[in-house]
């Protein structure tokens, strides 16, 4: 299970220059749409990186790209979500979903270029 806290949103935004309102300034982010902060989408596909790594721990994986992403909702503060991983397919790519179990959403889908050394 992954989550996100303030301070690492908040470090986050400083490393990668990202400091939309919507992730970091919680009373401008409850007039959103969102009604409340959410994470930055690119945090939690540094999460599907993570799950790779731990999948192919007798092997170095690199993740090359993203052959598609859709962020289907948004993943807030401090909400727990797992990252789903399929069988990788032919020409190493691998699916994965980021889903909040709790509530069966699925948060992002997409599909992952890697290559296995």
């Amino acid at each position: 299970m992954k989550s996100a806290t303030e301070e690492q949103i908040q470090q986050f935004a400083e490393l990668s220059g990202d400091t939309n309102p919507i992730h970091i300034d919680k009373e401008q982010a409850s007039k959103s749409i969102f009604g409340e902060r959410v994470i930055h989408g690119v945090y939690a596909l540094g999460w599907v990186s993570a799950e790779l790594a731990d999948l192919y721990t007798d092997d170095t994986v690199i993740l090359r790209g993203f052959e598609s992403i859709e962020f289907h909702k948004p993943i807030t503060l401090k909400e727990e979500v797992e990252i789903l991983l399929s069988e990788v397919k032919l020409a190493e790519t691998i699916d994965f979903t980021i889903t909040n179990p709790e509530t069966d959403e699925v948060k992002v889908t997409g599909t992952a270029l890697i290559t296995v050394v």
